[in-house]
């Protein structure tokens, strides 16, 4: 570092130029930056799970395309609302991207092919009316799948055309639909409302994409404002503000000129990016203000980079690390988070040491002494903290929390819902949690029902198509399912199934039936539908449907049995990423340790980094697990970044500790000193990051609040670890010699 900063001196004009050069190709680079709106990309991860769901979108079309039109109210099988419902489906045919559409309206009166269950005119006479109310209400394929048991509720399936829908190409449609469906409730006394897979994206991007940014300036306002306040001068604020801002600026600026989308995930990046840079930032003004007292400002700059500049190196290698240990996850999301995040930490860090430096001259001298006196605050508090019963209490006190707080932590359980992602006061999340109360459920799951390719399907395949039903029906969450056998015997005029109904089949029309059953390639699917109540509430179901299977499969031998569909492989998904948080946390924090101690020197050192590194991360679990909330995907991401704010402070030091030991102090003299200089930036730091994760936690959308809330959480319990526990544990176990001129 001490090359780099001559260097920086030296040219000051070059350097200048080249990092505004940068700044403007980066900013240009600003309209290239995509976000990945794919569907499949949030849950897409290797193996034969998500293989599988592949197979069966490819097969029978993929189970996100769908759309309900959830209609609900009184007398829904009255003339009126059905003459409305109708005419509402067939405006909805003819919406560009619509594929088909499947309602009450495409079924056949019982034991018929040919005519239809609900007349197109229902202007008829009141016996007419109340015979087609009670047969649709009897319908086998009606009842319990296309109306709930109350009668209060029904749907229709809007398919939309093509694979991987994005959300600019869907948005307009459905905006298309939405409006057709607001025609219609405005004609008749019922509610039309549309809702899906496809819906709750759509509306958790939208609302990402427009309130990230108002969020994200506000946060800075108020994080400048209360750094204002700390620093009392402006320029200082714009030297500290400055690096990470341009950091957030080159990072963004190179995904767009690379061409790399972001993910879901990744909308936090340049939050992420800011508060790392924010950090080192911070340390490097307060020190160039602090030497800028009895030096020259180049001479300021090439001691303060010499000094603070490797600290600043090794906590965003350290957090690289943190990121980077993410990219061993199988969950492809996940592993492309880690990988931007370590990307936007290494340009966070060359921004800052590059542009700090440069506006250095901004930066008034401290008007405070810098020397620590035996009066001192920072003295004081120390000589307190150094007397030997109180420094092994708090060490030993801060361990035993870490492994009190572990236990605890232990507690948490993984779970997942589609709609934890949508604000509190979303439409979406109302018709979704409707259609759960009424119709048992709206996430789609699956049966594949796979038989050899030589053999036609006959008697055989729907005996194991029975029991499968049977299996599903024995479920607690799972509703009514739904195969080629709802349409039989909707084609049977006893109620009974023959081998001779088999070739009525082929009599179905081709949309309908090649969503049930693949002739041609000796594949059936039971579809059935589940609520959304969370993966830890649905996974020990799916496991039980799984070992039902199994046992079937034995059974029938020549017959595979595949239990698949978007929500099994989320559910399933969640686990996995808490498995790969876990390891991805145990191995960044095997290689920090490992960094530390290197870059110490000191095999003590490296271990009493532990406890102030991991108190953070056990204290926001535990407060996890004391709420009574369950581990979701927004928290567990917070982990890693909470991984990267505990390990700067930290870092910062004990890397001053080591130099001013180093130096020939006594160890109470050196945590009084680095107590006094590194202990007021982190104050600074947590304070300032804690006013802008707190503009956050008033957000709509219930997994920002909680990532809010543990950060702030985190920085707290970062700042009592390393202002608490690190000086005690330092004064207990750090008086190994570092100076030949110790006495």
């Amino acid at each position: 570092m001490n090359l780099y900063a001559q260097l920086l001196v030296k040219y000051n004009t070059l350097a200048t130029s080249i990092v505004a050069l940068t700044t403007i190709l980066a900013g240009i680079g600003l309209l290239w930056v995509r976000f990945e709106d794919e569907p499949g990309k949030v849950i897409e991860r290797g193996g034969p799970e998500f293989a599988r769901l592949q197979a069966m979108n490819r097969a029978f079309g993929p189970d996100d395309n769908d759309l309900l039109v959830v209609v609900d109210g009184d007398d829904l099988l009255s003339p009126r609302v059905l003459n409305a419902f109708r005419q509402a489906l067939d405006e909805a045919k003819a919406v560009d991207g619509v594929k088909s559409v499947f309602s009450v309206f495409d079924l056949r009166r019982r034991g018929t092919v040919l005519e239809p269950l609900v007349p197109k005119s229902l202007q008829v006479d009141a016996d007419t009316a109340a015979r087609v109310a009670t047969e649709v209400a009897g319908h086998p394929i009606v009842k319990g799948h296309l109306m709930s048991d109350d009668g209060t509720t029904m749907v229709a399936v809007i398919r939309m055309a093509g694979e991987s829908l994005s959300v600019p190409y869907l948005s307009p449609r459905i905006e298309q639909l939405q409006n057709i469906l607001a025609a219609a409730s405005t004609e008749s006394s019922v509610r039309f409302r549309l809702a899906g897979h496809q819906m709750a994206r759509i509306e958790m991007l939208e609302s990402v994409w427009a309130e990230g940014p108002r969020l994200l300036v506000i946060s800075g306002l108020l994080s400048a404002l209360i750094a204002l306040i700390l620093f009392r001068r402006l320029s200082a604020v714009i030297c500290a503000v400055a690096g990470p801002a341009v950091g957030v600026t080159w990072t963004l600026g190179f995904f767009g000129w690379s061409g790399i989308q972001l993910n879901a995930l990744s909308t936090a990046l340049p939050t992420l990016v800011f508060v790392i840079g924010f950090t080192d930032s911070v340390h490097l003004v307060l020190d160039i203000r602090s030497r800028k007292q009895n030096a020259d400002l180049p001479t300021s700059i090439v001691q303060t980079l010499s000094h603070v500049g490797p600290a600043c190196a090794l906590t965003s290698l350290t957090t690289m690390i943190g990121f980077g240990s993410l990219m061993i996850a199988e969950v492809t999301v996940v592993n492309q988070f880690g990988r931007d995040c370590a990307i936007g930490t290494l340009l966070s860090f060359l921004a800052v040491v590059s542009v700090v430096p440069l506006l250095a001259g901004m930066v008034s001298a401290n008007e405070h002494r810098n020397e620590v006196t035996r009066n001192s605050l920072a003295f004081r508090f120390i000589h307190v903290m150094s007397s030997p019963q109180l420094r092994l209490s708090v060490s030993t006190s801060a361990i035993v929390a870490c492994v009190g707080l572990g236990f605890v932590a232990t507690k948490l359980r993984p779970d997942i819902q589609w709609m934890e992602m949508l604000p509190v006061t979303s439409d979406t999340k109302k018709v979704w949690n409707h259609c759960d109360e009424r119709m048992g459920g709206t996430l789609l799951t699956y049966v594949v029902v796979r038989w050899p390719d030589e053999k036609p399907i006959g008697m055989n395949v729907l005996r194991v198509m029975y029991d499968v039903h049977k299996v599903l029906d024995d479920s607690d969450s799972v509703r009514s399912p739904f195969s080629i056998i709802n349409l039989l015997l909707s084609m049977s005029p006893d109620n009974s199934i023959r081998e001779s109904d088999l070739k009525r089949l082929r009599a179905v029309p081709k949309e309908v039936r090649e969503r049930l059953v693949r002739l041609d390639e000796s594949m059936a699917v039971v579809t059935t539908y589940v609520p959304d109540s969370g993966a830890a509430l649905l996974m020990p179901e799916f496991d039980r449907i799984d070992r039902e299977l199994s046992r079937l499969s034995k059974k029938y031998p020549d017959f595979t049995l595949e239990l698949t569909g978007t929500s099994v492989v989320a559910a399933r998904n969640v686990h996995q990423i808490v498995d790969d948080l876990g390891k991805s946390l145990a191995l960044a924090s095997v290689i920090i340790f490992l960094v530390m101690t290197i870059a110490l020197r000191s095999v003590a050192l490296g271990l009493i980094s532990v406890v102030p590194n991991a108190f953070p991360l056990l204290f926001a679990a535990a407060t996890l697990a004391w709420s009574g909330d369950a581990l979701r995907l927004a928290s567990a991401m917070t982990f890693s970044i909470c991984l990267g704010i505990a390990v700067d402070d930290t870092i910062h030091f004990m890397t001053r500790f080591k130099h001013e030991r180093a130096a020939g102090k006594r160890v109470e003299d050196s945590l009084a000193r680095t107590m006094h200089t590194v202990g007021v930036a982190m104050m600074v730091t947590s304070v300032t990051l804690l006013s802008g994760f707190s503009v956050m936690a008033i957000s709509h959308l219930p997994s920002v609040q909680t990532f809010a809330r543990l950060a702030g959480v985190a920085i707290v319990a970062a700042l009592v670890a390393d202002l608490l526990f690190l000086p005690a544990l330092l004064a207990c176990f750090g008086h190994e010699r570092t100076s030949k001129n110790e006495a």
